[in-house]
């Protein structure tokens, strides 16, 4: 009997532990562009404080987004972006320019970032269709 209570007890015990462990965030978890929930920010980007500009309009949203990645090159963002969106219902429509439903995604690579540290500053810029 008092084994059985034991067992019982370290079931508990141990139940308890790991309710009471902190969840680790999975390594492949996404980050979406803050004012552009539907679109993932590339791991090794950076928004851009006070960068963005939105508007609702009764035809659709617009919103222009900018993100800087200081050790990234237009290649790679590039090639993510064109793996990514389609899993998530876009289509690109023309070079790095994408389309879902009445919006238009066009993302502009300019490899001269504005602070002279190199890197590649991104513009995410959409527009309904």
């Amino acid at each position: 009997m008092a084994k059985v209570i034991v067992t019982k007890f370290l079931v508990i015990v141990v139940t308890l532990l790991f309710a009471a462990m902190p969840a680790h965030a999975d390594k492949t978890s996404v980050t979406y562009i803050s004012a552009l929930p539907t679109v993932p920010l590339m791991p090794g980007l950076q928004e851009v404080g006070n960068s963005e500009v939105l508007f609702d309009k009764a035809e659709g949203r617009i919103a222009v987004i900018d993100a800087y990645g200081p050790d990234l090159q237009g290649q790679n963002i590039a090639r993510y972006y064109r793996e990514v969106l389609p899993e998530l219902g876009w289509t690109e429509t023309g070079n790095m320019v994408f389309a879902r439903q009445d919006e238009v995604l066009a993302i502009r690579l300019n490899n001269k970032a504005s602070d002279d540290k190199g890197g590649i500053a991104v513009t995410f810029d959409l527009q309904p269709k």
